[in-house]
């Protein structure tokens, strides 16, 4: 039912009439009429205050997992009248003078709602402003209607309920006059969300109620109602949940902000299903409106980029709140929020799932008996209580979580290759703990004895190991250790924190060049590209850089990248390599100068950081070129396509040689480890005039050896094993890879030879590799890495055709078409 609004435009005068009329239906003559606000009174939120007990008695409400009934209750004293009663108790009647200082009519001070509405008094103690309250000096009855106050004769059992409650931000603010005002008021976001959810500062909550003391009365311990955190603010305090809030009585929801209320019981837990004997812990999660609103309160970044929701992404849980002491350690009131809590961070989106996936520590006291401080919670020490909630409740009729489609798209950066920047990681670990990993299927990982998320690439590739908090119990401090969750500011240079990027605006190449360090790698050797005038996002479109609905573990996959030659490109029915290869190359297998790849990366100066080494970063070469120059080289490589066919594409490798660090593989010849993983690449070197021919790939030495079964040297060291070699002498002494190189089914046929350094604990030359002299380590790789989802050797066949050509004197195009 909408009620009245029109009583605050009235003039003065008419609104001294109504006052009059108010206090004379509200006078003392019984034979008086009653005031039509009086009558509506008694079915109010104002006069039943049923809200609590509608969410306590709820079928899964905190009643189902305790003993105490919600009559028994100091709550009731404020909250709900029938149940009070019906106990035989006495109630205080609500009337007019609860509110009206004097009479009924009279105006009523702000400072008297707050009196009740005790959290919308600490939002103010929190030190969250309003920009209505603070700015404009509106009042509490500037927004709220005699409705929403005195009621509209419909008796709502919570102020969630559709129609409860009028005050709502388009009341005032026109949606027309809102629609285009700026690049996110449109009508993906206006039509779906609330206004509070990106214009609300900060939820805030007391966390961790202990029950058991609110319920007993018997004297063996404090009879008191208190909390053991509160958590919300401006700042790096601020949080609210996402949730979907129904909005009318046909069901229709809208994305809401929340917030949370919060219980522990131990003496009074009931044997509810599921009991674990260690007591009751409990959350319910409902919409929740701060008078903290400001005209940019959130950016995009805060809730398509929040930790929350990365941590989601990367593990399908997220940390809402967090006791960083371990179990059995005492922690003093004082340093509850220093050493004790973690709190909420950020924006939560709360998931379909999120009975499983939200996930809350709980705390007891060590003392229940001990008396209130000065900040109205017991000066008892904490300890650990339970990791989890038993029950996690929502209101099903007034709020639900996130649908996955709604959790979808508000992912759809975090679940981008971008986001999760998972690449690195995928080929680290894959086959890791596998009993028997198939040939090719073995990452890195499984050949050293460090962990992935010990290793420095989570800088940059992959932090999700950690969630997006690092605890420091010891230092007292909670830190966003990686920029752990990547936001648009990373890119986008055109905004400040707190403001969100101008939709369509430009990031310059040399940014992307930033991270996508391989690409300025292909520049610094002296590849050049015919689309070197072009930028980025001609040809990479959005769903590349921030990324489509759906993970992708890496680069390769395929859908991960839609950049694609043909998007712009169509082959000619008139040259022959078009015409015989259109339909099983890649336009890049031919037309890209040369591939690149830093090699023999030693991982043990990357991994080691006890100072026994110089713990750094760094390759002992860098292969590829132009042609011109006689280094340019690519391996090829059957890409898997989405439909599970392949196509052959140009691959690159990386390599690694691990000596201290390696472990006891199967296989394994106390000789420390070489591997090389070998993959698809794309190098942004195209050229038209380089392009290979015919006889570029087919009867090349590479091919003819491989297809007859013998060894092809892929890198060699020209240095006999015992001689050192200087850092300046060292690319000399390689035997760098060369031409082209197709990756037969037999790996073993590929040879790699690796060097160790002399001196591990050498500097870093200007160059940015070791100081230190090299020497032979291994003439071969242990492991070949190959994973079979993204990337697959050649096929016999495909190697047969390779390794023949008809007469090398004749055209091609003879036979083939042209």
């Amino acid at each position: 039912m909408q009620k009245d609004h029109g009583w605050r435009w009235l003039p003065l005068m008419l609104m001294l009439f109504t006052v009059a009329g108010l206090l004379a239906g509200c006078g003392s003559d019984n034979d008086a009429p009653a005031s039509p606000n009086v009558e509506l009174l008694a079915t109010s939120l104002h006069g039943t205050r049923i809200g609590k007990d509608s969410w306590y008695n709820d079928s899964d409400g905190f009643s189902s997992v305790v003993t105490v009934n919600y009559s028994d209750l100091p709550c009731a004293d404020c909250h709900n009248k029938a149940v009070w009663e019906n106990a035989g108790q006495t109630w205080s009647e609500p009337n007019c003078l609860d509110c009206h200082e004097s009479s009924p009519g009279d105006a009523v001070a702000d400072s008297t709602c707050l009196g009740c509405h005790s959290r919308q008094g600490t939002e103010i103690a929190l030190g969250l402003t309003d920009v209505h309250r603070d700015v404009l000096n509106m009042g509490c009855m500037d927004c709220h209607t005699q409705g929403d106050v005195h009621g509209d004769g419909e008796a709502y059992p919570t102020m969630f309920a559709p129609g409860a409650i009028d005050a709502k931000c388009l009341n005032c603010h026109d949606a027309t006059d809102l629609a285009g005002l700026n690049d996110f008021h449109d009508t993906r976001h206006m039509d779906a969300i609330d206004c509070s959810a990106c214009h609300m500062t900060s939820s805030i909550a007391c966390y961790n109620c202990h029950f058991d003391n609110e319920a007993d009365e018997t004297g063996t311990i404090l009879h008191a109602k208190f909390a053991s955190a509160k958590f919300g603010g401006p700042g790096e305090k601020a949080w609210r949940f996402l949730v979907n809030r129904v909005i009318d009585d046909v069901g229709t929801t809208k994305i809401f902000p929340g917030s949370m209320q919060s219980l522990m019981a131990d003496v009074t837990s009931s044997d509810f299903p599921g009991e674990d004997n260690q007591g009751a812990t409990f959350v319910a999660i409902g919409p929740y409106y701060s008078h903290s609103i400001q005209k940019n309160a959130i950016t995009c970044e805060d809730c398509h980029a929040s930790a929350a929701l990365q941590q989601y992404v990367d593990e399908g849980q997220i940390d809402v709140v967090k006791w960083k002491p371990d179990a059995g350690v005492e922690i003093a009131p004082t340093d509850m929020g220093s050493f004790g809590w973690q709190a909420p961070k950020g924006v939560i989106p709360v998931p379909p799932d999120a009975t499983t996936a939200l996930n809350f520590d709980f705390v007891d006291l060590s003392d229940p008996t001990a008396p209130l401080n000065a900040s109205n919670t017991s000066s008892s020490n904490r300890v650990l209580f339970k990791r989890g909630a038993d029950r996690i409740h929502f209101l099903d009729e007034y709020v639900t979580p996130l649908t996955a489609e709604q959790m979808a798209s508000l992912s759809w950066f975090a679940t981008s290759l971008h986001a999760t920047r998972a690449g690195k990681e995928t080929f680290y670990n894959d086959g890791l703990g596998e009993a028997a990993p198939a040939p090719l299927q073995s990452g890195f990982g499984n050949y050293v004895t460090v962990a992935y998320a010990d290793l420095p690439c989570v800088d940059c590739h992959n932090a999700s190991d950690d969630g997006p908090w690092d605890s420091d119990a010891t230092g007292g401090s909670v830190v966003d250790t990686w920029p752990g969750n990547p936001v648009c500011r990373d890119c986008h240079g055109n905004s400040d924190a707190g403001e969100s990027p101008s939709i369509g605006t430009s990031v310059a190449n040399d940014v992307c060049k930033g991270c996508h360090g391989r690409l300025g790698a292909e520049t610094a050797i002296g590849l050049t590209d015919v689309h070197a005038a072009f930028s980025c996002s001609q040809c990479h479109a959005l769903g590349d850089i921030h990324g489509v609905a759906g993970a992708q573990p890496a680069t390769m996959f395929d859908g991960a990248i839609t950049a694609d030659c043909l998007a712009c490109h169509t082959p000619s029915g008139t040259i022959t390599e078009h015409v015989v290869h259109s339909a099983d190359l890649d336009c890049s297998t031919c037309h890209m100068q040369s591939v690149v790849t830093c090699y023999n990366c030693h991982f043990d100066n990357e991994a080691i950081e006890d100072g026994s080494v110089l713990h750094a970063k760094f390759a002992s070469a860098k292969f590829g070129g132009p042609p011109a120059s006689g280094k340019s080289w690519r391996f090829l490589v059957n890409k898997v396509l989405g439909d599970g066919s392949t196509r052959v594409f140009p691959g690159s490798m990386q390599s690694l040689v691990a000596d201290v660090t390696a472990s006891n593989f199967p296989g394994e010849d106390n000789q420390g480890a070489t591997f090389v993983a070998i993959a698809p690449y794309y190098a942004h070197a195209i050229t038209r005039s380089d392009a290979l021919t015919c006889t570029g790939c087919h009867g090349t030495v590479n091919a003819v050896a491989l297809a007859a079964g013998n060894p092809v040297d892929v890198v060699a060291w020209g240095a006999a094993d015992g001689v050192e070699v200087p850092v300046s002498s060292m690319m000399a002494t390689w035997q760098a890879p060369s031409g082209i190189i197709p990756v037969p089914e037999d790996t073993s046929l590929l040879g790699f030879d690796f060097i160790d350094l002399v001196d591990p604990s050498a500097a870093l030359t200007p160059t940015g590799t070791s100081s230190s002299n090299r020497l032979a380590f291994k003439r071969d790789a242990d492991v070949i890495h190959m994973p079979t989802d993204y990337v697959r050797p050649l096929t016999a066949t495909q190697l047969g055709k390779l390794s023949f050509i008809h007469n090398t004197s004749l055209d091609c195009g003879t036979c083939h078409g042209s």
